[in-house]
């Protein structure tokens, strides 16, 4: 008897996303307001200064307020007012989409705890200087790679006390961190928050500190070498 084997049914992604172009963005050292729309999606990466922006009127959306190492969502069409603070420019890498299926539920800011959408952005942008093979062969896995890492930081958002801890780490990242202090921080006693943070996320507190510094000190190196 012959034996057959059932094709394997790959997931459909839960965006489908061509990449469209790439920029640097440095806003001028004053006050500036400016209402701005496009006919892209567009991911903005912000690298430094602070980004103020508010939806149109009428809308759901809450405003923005996002800081260097967030990333915030515009899907194509969607108009908002941007303000640039003088005391904080902006200075971000916007990435142009065409983006299909964009849940509706999927946030409009997230941060970049790892540095992973940073980097993989500025790598799709130094591939313009390479052959149009190569950039053929790669944009796609690189934007693809980008996109889902915005999802885990999405879910990872929805978990508001993983979500508020790896915040605190990011923001003490140099500082000794200790077991108390992260408890302290999110409102619990501290064995109940030890169990409770692992429960949630299957790793200790303190395993989260390591990966986190771990992850800031390959970035770091990154740097240095670039």
């Amino acid at each position: 008897m012959r034996m057959t084997t059932a094709p394997s049914i790959r997931p459909k992604p839960l965006m489908e996303a061509r990449y469209a172009g790439a920029y640097y963005f440095r806003a001028a050292d004053r006050r500036v307001v400016s209402v701005n729309t496009g006919a892209e999606a567009r991911l903005i990466i912000l690298l430094s200064g602070r980004y103020l922006a508010d939806p149109r009127k009428g809308s759901a959306l809450e405003p923005i307020d996002a800081a260097a190492g967030d990333v915030v969502l515009w899907r194509a069409g969607e108009e908002r007012l941007e303000t640039n603070d003088p005391t904080h420019p902006v200075y971000c890498l916007v990435i142009l989409l065409d983006l299909d299926g964009i849940p509706a539920h999927l946030p409009r800011q997230v941060h970049d705890s790892r540095g992973l959408i940073r980097r993989l952005g500025e790598t799709l942008v130094e591939l313009r200087t390479e052959s149009p093979a190569l950039r053929a062969a790669t944009e796609t896995g690189y934007l693809a790679g980008l996109l889902a890492e915005y999802i885990r930081l999405a879910h990872l958002k929805k978990d508001e006390l993983a979500y508020r801890v790896s915040r605190y780490i990011e923001d003490h990242i140099t500082e000794p961190i200790r077991l108390a202090d992260l408890a302290r921080h999110v409102g619990l006693q501290q064995h109940h928050f030890a169990r409770k943070y692992r429960a949630h996320t299957g790793r200790t507190p303190l395993d989260e500190v390591r990966r986190i510094r771990a992850d800031f000190a390959r970035g770091m190196l990154g740097e240095k070498r670039k």
